[in-house]
């Protein structure tokens, strides 16, 4: 035995761990497993790892024989653990005492070396673990602590399905605590449970909710619509009330007559007060009646508005010789894709006509 192999023995017997699994591994890393060990007050935990579950019967074998020959007096409790590379825990555990010395004379012959590890590792291939591990192992890479779901599981209480909610915030308000306690499978189960109920709450909630928007939404639909009509509308009354005093002026600056098209009258004015004779929500029109009336139509395109008639009357009065010009918008009473008729004029008061009336 060389001096190297003597010192790395001699560190093992002292409850080294990083020795204890360098021997080990110059049996096990040929065959695709490692041992990764801790040691702490008398009891020596060996975490066996590998791209399969290894298998526990032979690998318990071989580390109970193996740690007995030590013959460390440091050493009086074993753990060993079995768990697949990429997985949070462990698939199985075992836990022994080191041997008594009639039992460590029965391991002096019948040793476990490595070609019979081989033999018992294939032989035993398909064994199931007996016991998976419940308990913390404080080993590199060790799991993290689940998701508790609480926030979700207290907004579904909330807002969504008050006894399902319940039921999540107590199974979330565990998770913790058995992360505490060293519970890594009850935390998960937990936390499984908590995420699994804040689903099924949202899934219960859902429907209606849908529902409650839907009749909200026809609700408030007809209001909105009206407003935005209104907002349409006002446009119209606005237009028409414009071309009746330009009307008005017309009469009084051009020798007692109104314009008798839109071009006329606008071209009169100044430039910046032109205003198409459509536009997407309506239709402007002049109509010269005669030379003392003038009607203007503001036509709806589009269905849900109402539409308008403005009328401009030319009005003698005693004792004056000049006209003067009076006006009136009417709209009709119901949306309409045709212009009220013309307002009649009695004495110097106008009247809208039937199925029309002043805007408010």
């Amino acid at each position: 035995m060389t001096t190297q192999s003597t010192n790395l023995l001699d560190r093992a017997k002292q409850g080294d761990a990083q020795a204890i699994a360098a021997i080990m591994n110059r049996h096990l890393q040929p065959k695709g497993i490692t041992a990764k060990t801790t040691f702490n007050e008398g009891v020596l935990q060996v975490m066996l790892e590998a791209d399969e579950l290894p298998n526990q019967q032979a690998l318990t074998k071989f580390v109970r024989q193996g740690v007995t020959n030590l013959k460390s007096e440091l050493i009086h409790t074993v753990k060993v653990y079995g768990k697949q590379v990429g997985e949070d825990f462990p698939g199985w555990n075992e836990e022994f005492q080191l041997l008594t010395a009639q039992e460590f004379s029965f391991t002096q012959n019948n040793p476990v070396d490595s070609e019979t590890l081989d033999s018992q590792l294939s032989s035993s291939s398909n064994i199931q673990p007996s016991k998976p591990l419940t308990s913390r192992i404080q080993f590199e890479g060790k799991p993290t602590c689940p998701p508790t779901y609480l926030t979700p599981s207290i907004l579904v209480t909330l807002f969504a399905f008050l006894p399902v909610g319940v039921a999540a915030i107590i199974f979330a308000s565990q998770v913790e605590s058995k992360y505490g306690q060293n519970d890594y499978v009850g935390a998960q189960s937990a936390s499984k449970t908590a995420k699994t109920l804040c689903i099924v709450a949202g899934a219960v909630a859902l429907p209606i909710y849908l529902l409650v928007f839907l009749m909200f939404g026809l609700a408030i639909s007809p209001s909105f619509s009206n407003q935005a009509n209104k907002a349409k509308e006002s446009e119209a009354k606005l237009t028409v009330g414009t071309f009746s005093r330009l009307e008005q002026s017309f009469y009084l600056l051009e020798n007692n007559r109104f314009a008798s098209t839109l071009d006329e009258l606008q071209t009169h004015d100044e430039p910046q007060t032109l205003i198409p004779s459509e536009t997407e929500n309506y239709s402007y029109k002049i109509s010269l009646l005669d030379e003392n009336s003038v009607q203007i139509t503001a036509t709806s395109r589009k269905n849900g508005l109402k539409s308008y008639t403005s009328a401009v009357f030319a009005v003698k009065t005693e004792p004056e010789p000049d006209r003067l010009t009076v006006t009136k918008t009417c709209q009709s009473d119901q949306p309409s894709n045709t212009p009220p008729a013309m307002p009649t004029l009695v004495g110097s008061d106008i009247s809208c006509a039937s199925g029309s009336s002043e805007p408010l």
